[in-house]
């Protein structure tokens, strides 16, 4: 039995997010020699400090372009958590910026409906939550669980209390919808990604009883 539902539309859904303003210049050395383009070449290349400079102008040759300078963009996909692409401070800063994207979502559209700014879950319920990814394929080139892991973490946790005994969570958003995210309150939740000309990440929240389950309701929502 459902008793509950909530649902958020969320249009062109984070996808990135920034881990640093600029990025760092990387410089040619000399064990790239045969590396670095002709068109400094021609000018003269000498080294210092192991780097090369150009001779003409006498600064570092700058190895990656295009990149130097400009925002370090990470893509979100749990992949890189999995492998440990993404350094310790990167994840921490990606959790706190992923939490408080979901703080504005709930905080704008949530809360708002709630009485006490929370989710009252009696001794027989549980939340369930079923997440919806549109967009075009070209742009969604993970596995779905890939994709969609992060988004649950982040936007279920946001809705937990705050440890007051835990430093990390000291500059993370969390809202205190519920009291925590563990099986006592949340038991279900389901992915799915259908092709659309626009990005966007729908989020259907359910309060119901232990009996409940997405997968049985989309089986009765295409048996109709």
């Amino acid at each position: 039995m459902i008793y509950k539902k909530w649902k958020l539309e969320i249009p062109d859904y984070i996808t990135h997010i920034k881990l640093s303003e600029q990025r760092r210049a990387k410089y040619y050395t000399i064990s790239e020699e045969e590396k670095i383009p002709k068109k400094y070449k021609k000018d003269g290349v000498h080294y210092k400090n192991g780097k090369a400079v150009c001779t003409e102008t006498g600064i570092n040759i700058v190895k990656n372009v295009k990149t130097a300078g400009t925002p370090k963009l990470w893509k979100i996909n749990a992949q890189d958590l999995y492998s440990g692409n993404l350094h310790p401070q990167s994840r921490s800063k990606v959790m706190k910026e992923f939490h408080k994207y979901f703080g504005n979502i709930l905080t704008n559209n949530l809360i708002k409906s709630l009485k006490n700014n929370k989710i009252e879950i009696k001794t027989n319920q549980r939340l369930a939550f079923y997440y919806t990814f549109e967009g075009k394929l070209e742009n969604n080139k993970s596995d779905i669980n890939n994709k969609s892991y992060l988004y649950d973490k982040a936007f279920t946790d946001t809705m937990t209390e705050k440890s007051l005994t835990n430093d990390k969570q000291k500059d993370v958003v969390k809202l205190g919808i519920i009291k925590d995210d563990s099986l006592e309150y949340i038991y279900s939740n389901h992915f799915e990604f259908f092709e659309k000309e626009n990005e966007k990440l729908i989020i259907n929240i359910y309060l119901c009883d232990k009996n409940f389950s997405v997968p049985d309701l989309l089986n009765k929502t295409y048996n109709l």
